[in-house]
């Protein structure tokens, strides 16, 4: 099959238009690398390190971008271009626009029951870490696209959550490479922690028969089949038509697979990345699970979240 290069304007109609127009070189940001392991086999692992110090030029831009990636993904192109204004040039917002976009913005960000509408909003950390890695994947896979390293088609949900807690899937991906299509399920943790046990909770949520994907399946199906492109390709549509049998047979059929990201701030090992496939093997009766590990490592995540937090919000 001939698969296309780059992400044309039909395929942005089915990710979001505006999310994907504002997705960041990441290149920039810090150290991008692709590892393959051979068991269990196949076993795709990225990783993407953000070591800048705080403080510098390069760090306070890239605090801004994923802030700005966070904002383009609840703003329609007039709103954001106003938080722009407000954001970088400091322009005063009448308070009709504060408090639409601040409403926007609240969502998976702010503690329940925040004072925001007064301009103290107060981060929920637990929330607003997960979001970030969501949002870090989706910018992570369009600039892999943009690049020719993978192919997607469809994204569902087409821009990230507004919350890390709302129940479902947090990325249900199809695409295609040289020997067909594929669709990928992906779970999203952020830790302080254990990277390991992290991993081996996204695998649990990915592959156990109570598990989140396997109860979330279908209603992300279902949203995807209302996806203009599957008007327009017969082949695609046909493909997805065979997903939720694919997605639930065993052993796994090769066009299934399962991702595993966790954004962190702590240390990790090749064994700890591994323990993410060997959770996904051990579900499968025969054959191997098409599994792939993202790492986002970023020095004090901690603090990087708090200036992303204050980035987003500093439209008061």
């Amino acid at each position: 099959m001939l698969i296309k290069s780059y992400i044309t304007d039909s395929d942005r109609l089915n990710m979001d238009a505006l999310f994907v127009a504002n997705v960041p070189d990441i290149s920039q940001w810090g150290t991008l690398s692709l590892d393959r392991y051979d068991t269990p086999r196949p076993h795709l692992c990225r990783t993407l390190e953000i070591t800048l110090c705080r403080g510098s030029s390069d760090y306070m831009r890239i605090v801004h971008e994923v802030a700005r990636s966070i904002a383009s993904a609840r703003l329609d192109a007039r709103y954001l271009d106003l938080w722009d204004k407000a954001t970088l040039l400091k322009e005063k917002l009448s308070k009709k626009n504060q408090m639409i976009i601040a409403r926007a913005l609240a969502r998976g960000t702010c503690r329940s029951g925040d004072n925001w509408r007064c301009g103290n909003p107060v981060c929920n950390d637990n929330h607003f870490l997960g979001h970030i890695v969501e949002v870090l994947l989706y910018c992570l896979r369009i600039y892999l696209a943009k690049n020719d390293r993978v192919h997607p088609r469809i994204f569902e949900p087409p821009r990230p959550k507004a919350s890390s807690v709302t129940p479902g899937i947090d990325l249900l991906e199809v695409g295609e490479t040289n020997s067909g299509y594929y669709f990928l399920t992906w779970e999203c943790k952020g830790t302080d922690g254990d990277v390991r046990v992290a991993l081996v909770e996204a695998a649990s949520q990915l592959c156990e028969s109570d598990s989140t994907a396997h109860r979330s399946f279908m209603e992300a199906y279902r949203c995807l089949q209302g996806s203009d492109l599957l008007k327009a390709d017969s082949s695609l549509a046909a493909f997805v038509s065979e997903m939720p049998r694919r997605f639930y047979e065993s052993p796994p059929h090769s066009s299934k697979r399962l991702g595993g990201v966790v954004g962190t701030g702590s240390n990790y090992t090749t064994s700890g990345i591994r323990s993410f496939s060997k959770k996904i093997d051990n579900s499968v009766v025969s054959g191997h699970a098409h599994c792939q590990v993202v790492i986002i490592k970023i020095a004090d995540f901690h603090k990087f979240r708090e200036d992303v937090f204050q980035g987003l919000w500093n439209i008061f």
